[in-house]
């Protein structure tokens, strides 16, 4: 695809049919709005430069006292938190609670079978074998059990069903 070019007069063009023409008193007062002296320029602003510090170990310092100040407020703040949401030593449920540095996880809804329906489910789908299919899916989930405690891995064991 090649781009065609654009000439000033097609520009001229462009703005009489679209926008109107210029008089020459609007083009007057717009040179006089945008037009000044050079010696009516006025330096732009710019921040006053900070001292370059460095740390001890020779790195330059790219934050200001008052962002390292902020920083530190807010992880005081984060670690007193930490403190009052910590689990008190005599309460069973909240020792066994597994620590996060992330969003609190919530408990799964495991939707599935459970007690005489898993039992009358099981027997159904294996027969004769459905003895060995639940001990068998026991000692999985005891496995699976023993290795999530061993690492401090969060129990969710996955609920798949059984099909022939």
């Amino acid at each position: 695809m090649q781009i065609p070019s654009i000439g000033l007069d097609d520009l001229v063009c462009f703005h009489q049919n679209h926008i109107g023409v210029f008089d020459d008193t609007a083009t007057q007062k717009l040179t006089e709005l945008f037009h000044y002296e050079p010696e009516e320029i006025i330096e732009e602003y710019s921040e006053p430069e900070e001292e370059v510090i460095y740390y001890s170990d020779g790195v330059e310092r790219t934050l200001t006292s008052e962002q390292i100040a902020f920083f530190r407020a807010s992880e005081l703040r984060q670690l007193h938190n930490i403190e009052k949401k910590a689990p008190s030593e005599h309460d069973p449920v909240d020792s066994e609670r597994i620590s996060s540095d992330s969003v609190q996880e919530s408990r799964p809804h495991l939707a599935g079978l459970v007690g005489a329906q898993h039992v009358a489910s099981v027997n159904q789908k294996f027969g004769e074998h459905s003895l060995k299919v639940s001990n068998k899916e026991t000692d999985l989930d005891n496995i699976f059990k023993a290795n999530c405690k061993k690492t401090g891995v969060r129990n969710y064991f996955p609920i798949l069903p059984l099909r022939n």
